[in-house]
């Protein structure tokens, strides 16, 4: 059995992040958890401005010191992780987080981002997950990157012998939360590489729990978003983001992670 946690929109170094931390302690010592997928939003409001930011401390170190440094957390980029975009002096400071990932492994500890996009894979007990990490700010990304990634991450899905194939990233695909459905560039972008054999798909971006059935060609994909780990929920809810061809599985407005059993015959989340 392999078994992991997904946690999303983590970095506020609110109360709330110190409490989901808490209980997430808790549960990988009970269930035996070997890491974690890192749904981005790493910290809040605005990145870090460089590898020595007291953040890193304040709202990654501190929160889950009592995780060991063997359960890697495997991060990706989230919209906050670039900086104030939202800014005139907007700044992409994405890359912070990426170098700060590598001096964490060279020193042995948890943060693990060696890119905008990479793979992983585990394997135990003749069980193998292939990850596929990818960067979904396409708006802050430029075509080059977009395009490398894309490249890169549908290549390596096609090669994939593993029993399970999981995709995610940052921004929702399809969401009854405040943050909605992914815009057409980034639904075009993610619905390719579904196509390609992606057996589910994590994300954060909106701070709910979400369980959607989506379909994809002849295929329905399980979407879903885990961003409850940092911050409460404060908006309102669209269930007509759900359109034909997806079902609603099952929602929750509460702070939390997410924790999924994989064996030969299922994934169970």
């Amino acid at each position: 059995m392999i078994t992991f946690c997904i946690l999303g929109d983590m970095g506020s170094g609110y109360e709330a992040q110190h409490l989901v931390a808490k209980s997430m302690i808790k549960n990988i010592k009970e269930n035996k958890v070997g890491f974690v997928c890192g749904l981005g939003d790493n910290i809040y409001p605005a990145g870090c401005y460089n590898t020595d930011d007291p953040q890193f401390k304040n709202k990654f170190e501190i929160p889950y010191k009592n995780i060991p440094n063997n359960i890697k957390f495997y991060m990706c980029l989230g919209n906050h992780d670039y900086g104030n975009y939202w800014d005139q002096t907007f700044r992409d400071c994405s890359s912070n987080q990426i170098e700060y990932g590598i001096q964490s492994q060279k020193k042995g500890k948890k943060w693990f981002l060696p890119g905008h996009y990479y793979t992983y894979s585990k394997t135990k007990n003749g069980v193998k997950v292939d990850f596929f990490v990818i960067d979904t700010n396409l708006d802050l990304m430029g075509d080059k990157l977009k395009e490398k990634q894309y490249d890169y991450i549908s290549e390596k899905i096609k090669k994939s012998k593993a029993r399970w194939k999981i995709l995610y990233g940052h921004h929702t695909f399809v969401s009854i939360a405040g943050h909605g459905n992914a815009e057409p560039e980034l639904d075009k972008y993610l619905r390719k590489l579904f196509r390609l054999g992606i057996d589910i798909y994590f994300n954060g971006h909106d701070h709910n729990k979400q369980i959607v059935e989506v379909k994809v060609g002849k295929r329905k994909i399980p979407v879903v978003t885990c961003g409850t780990g940092g911050k409460t929920y404060d908006d309102e809810l669209n269930f007509t983001n759900i359109k034909n061809g997806s079902k609603l599985v099952w929602h929750a407005e509460t702070l939390g992670f997410g924790t999924v059993f994989c064996d030969k015959k299922q994934l169970r989340l």
